[in-house]
């Protein structure tokens, strides 16, 4: 019988880039304001971040992400929508957020060094 390999389907758009640093994000809550919270970014790609936090957020929640920019522009302030949260990360959650379609763009036109293909 031959043998079969499962290959999980890459559903992404854009290739993530591993990254490893801190950044604010701010959660947007509509019954709390917005809540700052200091995250570690894990990955970056042109649609979006992968980022650990002690914090959980919930699908859908909209978030502002402070990006750095250049050493001149210090960060660049990104909104995107929080689309998974898991706890995976012991201690902490593994979240996903895609850029919203307008700050996407913006993000890569102004950090090219940054972003990736």
């Amino acid at each position: 019988m031959p043998e079969t390999t499962i290959k999980a389907i890459e559903r992404r758009r854009h290739r993530r880039e591993s990254v490893h640093f801190d950044v604010r994000c701010i959660r947007l809550d509509p019954h709390e304001g917005g809540i700052i919270d200091n995250v570690d970014l894990v990955d970056l790609s042109q649609s979006g971040v992968g980022a650990v936090s002690e914090n959980w957020y919930y699908p859908g929640q909209k978030v502002v992400v402070c990006l750095p920019a250049d050493a001149t522009h210090g960060s660049r302030q990104v909104k995107a929508t929080v689309k998974r949260c898991l706890s995976r990360h012991a201690p902490g959650y593994r979240i996903g957020m895609e850029f919203d379609h307008n700050a996407r763009d913006t993000w890569v036109n102004q950090n090219t060094e940054l972003a990736v293909a």
